[in-house]
């Protein structure tokens, strides 16, 4: 079983949550979560993480956008990973 104690976004445009089956986590931005949160993902299972970004933000430029989204968990070999998210933002 995987226990996810924390996700974070590495921009205040950015937001996440994340879904286990018909459960869905709290939305989290740059603070990250609680110190009391974790998700719990059992063997066999599928999470689902869901990323936005505000386009109305001061800090979007138009041009090339990259944001992370920082997931933390109990697996061994990887305990922290990064998905990056990168898109063209347009006028």
């Amino acid at each position: 079983r995987l226990v996810i104690n924390n996700i974070k976004t590495s921009c205040i445009c950015a937001s996440a949550f994340l879904k286990i089956g018909k459960q869905k986590s709290p939305i989290f931005k740059t603070a990250g979560a609680k110190s009391n949160w974790q998700a719990v993902i059992e063997a066999g299972g599928v999470g689902e993480l869901e990323i936005a970004i505000d386009l109305q933000d001061g800090s979007v430029k138009p041009g090339k956008l990259i944001r992370n989204v920082v997931v933390s968990s109990n697996d061994p070999l990887y305990s922290e990973f990064t998905l990056e998210v990168e898109a063209i933002v347009k006028d």
